[in-house]
Order: structure tokens, then sequence, then C-alpha cells
């Protein structure tokens, strides 16, 4: 009764080259997502330390003497 389907519940057979190369497929493609991310962080964290010294130096003059001096 079931000798059709117990055929398919064993795994396919790989050779080990076809394993071989969906490990470097992945691997591939690990890096070039890791590239990009690099590339956006360094993109995103440029503007980012841009708007912390325009936020600090709007501090440093909306500040009065009173309350000691601002540190960024």
């Amino acid at each position: 009764m079931r000798e059709g389907r117990e055929g398919s519940l064993r795994p396919r057979d790989r050779s080990a080259g076809e394993q071989g190369s969906s490990a470097i497929e992945y691997s591939l493609l690990v890096a070039g997502i890791a590239a990009v991310l690099v590339m956006v962080v360094m993109a995103v964290g440029g503007q980012t330390l841009g708007l912390f010294g325009q936020t600090c130096d709007s501090m440093r003059a909306g500040s009065s003497g009173s309350l000691g001096a601002t540190t960024c």
C-alpha cells in the first residue's frame, strides 16, 4: 500500500559536487548581502553624524549660561 510513498520520504541523493556548488553559491550570496549592508551603513552613517552635529550646535546656541557648558 505504501510502497510508492516510502520512496518519496527518502532524501534525494546528491553528489558531493552538487553540495559543494550550493555551498559556494550561498557563500557568494551572503558576501554580496554583507557588501550591500556595509555600503548602506557607510552612507547612512555619514548623514547621521551630520545630524548629531547639527543638534549639538543647536543645543550650544540655545543653552543659557545658568545650565553650564553643553558637551556633545
